[in-house]
């Protein structure tokens, strides 16, 4: 090879460092929000526990009711039933983000070890002493 090919491979190694480290910023990045998305569903379920222990708590009433009284545990009972619903709902919403996430941390995984596997020939080529000599 000759010195133009030896600072073309050398741009190209270059061009493989930048690209790996663009990978590994996005994947820092998918890895902040992975964990912040288990932190909220973490959040949600315990907060998703504790509606139902109180739900469940106010269904044992053995006390007999008035007409009023009825209608206001119905009431609440409606409450918690729809506040349980809005907490599903969302805790469904994040685990589909969480896995369209989890494959975009794949995705960038592969491409990660594309760059490095390209970056590591170049830089190979560059360092092997027979490949530059003289024709």
């Amino acid at each position: 090879m000759e010195h133009g090919e030896r600072i073309t491979i050398s741009q190209l190694v270059s061009l493989k460092a930048r690209r790996e480290q663009s990978v590994r910023s996005a994947l820092s990045t998918l890895a902040r929000q992975e964990h912040a998305l288990l932190t909220e569903l973490d959040s949600l379920a315990r907060e998703q526990d504790a509606l139902r222990q109180t739900w469940g708590d106010r269904c044992n009433i053995s006390a007999v009711l008035d007409r009023n009284a009825l209608s206001a545990i119905k009431s609440e009972l409606s409450d918690y039933y729809l506040t349980e619903q809005r907490l599903i709902e969302r805790l469904h919403v994040l685990k589909h983000q969480l896995d369209e996430l989890r494959v975009e941390k794949c995705r960038q995984a592969k491409l990660l070890k594309k760059a490095v596997t390209a970056q590591e020939k170049f830089t190979l080529l560059l360092e092997s002493p027979c490949v530059f000599q003289e024709r």
